[in-house]
């Protein structure tokens, strides 16, 4: 009786034990699957509200491996609406699913597709639903997963909202139960201008297996952020793309400082000064295109990056993009 009340006491406290384990070998076969897929990339962004002809142009010119797609905030009266329906599969259609996590996609250039899930104002089986059908429906080949930027995300109410750690959870539970691929990437965004180097670690932590940047618009910002983060040795743990910003206008570069949260920095006042100024040169379109391969090289120049992510999302940005390279 005392062997089995042993056996029963080291089956109690094992059992949690093992699925840790087995849940931490789950993670580090993803961040293997995300480095293979991830690694060494140029990734560019889809943007909506540029034409298709000049994007194929830039497409076409063969630097790119991937394609991230945003999940905008819908500002309708029903911001939980979902535009992505999934029916369940069937028993059959589970069976015959493959799951090639790196095979090229046609949409329209051969190009991995990342597709970004955003928590925004969206009930937690709306978001089980964007994940599903970002997959099984988008054939998505990596997923971005972040808070989101709506409006309605304000201090008072972000606490009651899902967030990027909800869904990392939500969509490492769909890898678990089979729902989705368990070698699909699951990828987020971190804000090298506002954030903390800790901030990232923590989405590590939670399971993110790829990071997207936002831009180095700020260099001092960026470089201590970077050496923070390479200190902690998270680029020796997951693959870190970094972003690149195509502003064309000072209004732009307005738009980037805003989005980035740091247009009322110290920093950030004095880029948007230099940008205020240059603006009044005759040879101000070089003088922005020097600007965005300054931002490029130092991107370039970080130790241990995984490649860098291109974001024209203007037709000015891309008709930059195009002659600059």
């Amino acid at each position: 009786m005392r062997g089995l009340s042993t056996y029963r006491t080291y089956s109690t406290f094992s059992r949690p034990i093992r699925l840790l384990a087995k849940r931490r070998l789950f993670a580090v076969q993803n961040v293997w699957e995300a480095t293979r897929c991830f690694g060494n990339r140029t990734t560019i962004e889809h943007s909506e509200t540029v034409s298709l002809d000049l994007q194929e142009e830039l497409w076409n010119l063969g630097k790119f491996d991937s394609m991230l797609y945003p999940d905008l905030p819908d500002l309708s009266d029903n911001p939980d609406n979902s535009k992505d329906p999934v029916p369940p599969l069937s028993a059959q259609e589970k069976q015959s699913t493959t799951y090639e996590s790196c095979a090229p996609q046609q949409h329209p250039a051969p190009m991995l597709k990342v597709r970004t899930v955003a928590a925004q104002l969206r009930s937690p089986s709306t978001l089980q639903k964007r994940l599903l059908s970002a997959v099984h429906y988008e054939g998505a080949k990596g997923l971005l997963l972040v808070s989101g930027g709506h409006p309605g995300r304000t201090p008072s109410a972000v606490p009651q909202l899902s967030d990027c750690f909800t869904l990392l959870e939500a969509a490492q539970r769909l890898q678990r139960e089979g729902q989705l691929p368990p070698g699909i990437p699951l990828g987020v965004v971190a804000n090298p201008l506002r954030e903390r180097a800790d901030y990232l670690h923590r989405k590590v932590e939670a399971g993110a297996q790829v990071v997207w940047t936002q831009p180095p618009l700020l260099p001092d910002a960026f470089d201590n952020w970077w050496e923070d983060v390479s200190k902690r040795g998270i680029p020796d743990e997951v693959p870190i793309i970094m972003g690149v910003a195509f502003p064309t206008s000072v209004r732009a570069m307005q738009m980037w400082l805003q989005l980035t949260n740091s247009d009322a920095t110290q920093e950030g006042r004095h880029v948007l000064d230099q940008w205020n100024k240059a603006s009044e040169a005759e040879d101000f379109a070089n003088w922005r295109r020097n600007w965005i391969m300054e931002q490029a090289s130092r991107v370039a120049s970080c130790k241990g990056n995984a490649g860098d992510h291109w974001m024209p999302i203007t037709p000015a940005g891309y008709r930059d993009a195009i002659q600059m390279m």
